[in-house]
């Protein structure tokens, strides 16, 4: 795909989230073309408002993940269960739009854990919206973002969602 202005980012393993963006943008770029009567023009403005929130988050992550393939990222405490959360805060319009429940399932007085709070948002953001945005038979289906303490120490995060494979 090529790299960046200066020659030294390599882009090639991110085209799935650059292609992904720009499905939203053309979207965004049809709603506000589409002049037809049949869609009041303000449910075109809150559905191009919405699209373009959740362009805007995966364009924050993607660049996130370009710049810190350079680097090494500095860790510190944080709790997995308010990552989750905000991730969830984040998906639930998004998840609305699609006819998906969103679910936090956590283990009670979890420890922080030592993670780049941002790298993990980031994964959990991407996960849980490639399972809101699945194609699936179901018509409604419940994506559940998971917080587990396995073992004294150790903590499991993932993103379930029946139906949908990874």
């Amino acid at each position: 795909m090529g790299t960046l202005e200066g020659g030294d980012i390599d882009l090639s393993g991110y085209s799935p989230l650059l292609f992904e963006l720009q499905a939203h943008l053309i979207r965004i770029k049809a709603l506000a073309d589409t002049s037809t009567k049949a869609v009041p023009k303000r449910a075109q403005f809150v559905e191009i408002e919405k699209i373009s929130k959740h362009a805007l988050s995966m364009l924050d992550y993607a660049l996130f993940a370009i710049e810190t393939k350079q680097t090494a990222l500095p860790l510190s405490p944080i709790s997995a269960t308010a990552a989750a959360q905000d991730v969830l805060q984040e998906l639930w319009q998004l998840a609305k739009s699609y006819d998906v429940t969103l679910e936090l399932d956590a283990t009670k007085r979890l420890q922080p854990i030592y993670a780049h709070e941002a790298a993990l948002k980031g994964v959990l953001h991407g996960l849980a919206y490639s399972a809101i945005t699945a194609q699936t038979t179901e018509q409604h289906r419940t994506v559940t973002i998971s917080v587990q303490g396995t073992q004294p120490g150790q903590q499991r995060l993932g993103v379930f969602a029946p139906g949908v494979s990874f």
